[in-house]
């Protein structure tokens, strides 16, 4: 069987990479959206949801993209997310002090999170 016909692959990073899926169960089907978890349990590991979840409607669609982190990667990745975090708020603090202008700061943009 060629890769190109089987529904999942390996990505060189290891983790599972599932075809997206065409369509929620909803009755007006809406196409999911690839989300990333920061759970404990789940710490950047992705899945997709469909986007009437968050609007009242809770379609019950959801299914993962990647395995499941070992424990051991799971407290790496915690720890590291929140020096990360930290990172962030002193760079803030620095700007907001006129001590480093922000645009230095823009480079070190995490998880959408601009420092300024």
């Amino acid at each position: 069987m060629e890769a190109s016909s089987t529904s999942a692959s390996t990505s060189s990073e290891g983790s599972l990479r599932r075809r997206a899926p065409r369509m929620c169960y909803c009755p007006s089907p809406q196409k999911p959206v690839l989300v990333v978890s920061w759970t404990n349990n789940n710490p950047r590991r992705r899945f997709y949801m469909c986007p009437n979840y968050w609007i009242g409607k809770k379609c019950k669609f959801f299914q993962w993209v990647d395995y499941e982190i070992c424990e051991r990667g799971k407290v790496l990745i915690a720890e590291m997310r929140q020096r990360i975090l930290k990172l962030q708020a002193e760079g803030c603090c620095l700007v907001d002090a006129g001590l480093v202008p922000c645009w230095l700061l823009l480079g070190c943009n995490f998880d959408g999170l601009v420092p300024c």
